[in-house]
């Protein structure tokens, strides 16, 4: 089954974003799109001296975030992603090593020029989503996702 990280922004935001991740983890699952990998999984190692080893910090969690995204098929990447320097360099691998990657909306921010199953998942997610579809078709895409 697909893998898809979630990518966003935690430093300097609210509780780390935690809310927009767990919200994004549930409309993957909800959707039957894949398993969701959320960096907001890892918890901040206890020998890390809090507040003073904040650059630490982050480079001890932008190292497991890059291995989550190691084992993942595509990406989506939560609104604010272009503010966040971990996200940015999230992007980079992701173009370096061919990675799908799209917006919480669902556009495309990077494609590889193959479809690894992220660009259907795409089109199933703006064809369940639209009002124009009616409710024939929202069924008829419902059921191809299961």
């Amino acid at each position: 089954m697909n893998k898809i990280y979630i990518s966003g922004p935690i430093t300097g935001k609210e509780n780390g974003n935690a809310q927009a991740f767990k919200d994004m983890v549930l409309k993957v699952h909800s959707m039957g799109l894949g398993i969701p990998v959320s960096p907001r999984r890892h918890r901040i190692p206890p020998w890390l001296n809090l507040p003073d080893d904040k650059d630490e910090i982050w480079r001890v969690m932008m190292r497991e975030a890059v291995i989550d995204l190691m084992i993942c098929d595509s990406v989506i990447m939560l609104d604010g992603w272009e503010g966040s320097k971990g996200c940015v360099i999230e992007l980079k691998l992701c173009r370096l090593l061919h990675i799908p990657v799209i917006s919480e909306r669902f556009e495309e921010i990077y494609n590889p020029g193959y479809d690894n199953g992220l660009n259907s998942m795409v089109v199933d997610f703006l064809r369940y989503n639209s009002d124009d579809d009616g409710e024939q078709d929202r069924s008829r895409t419902q059921s191809s996702l299961t």
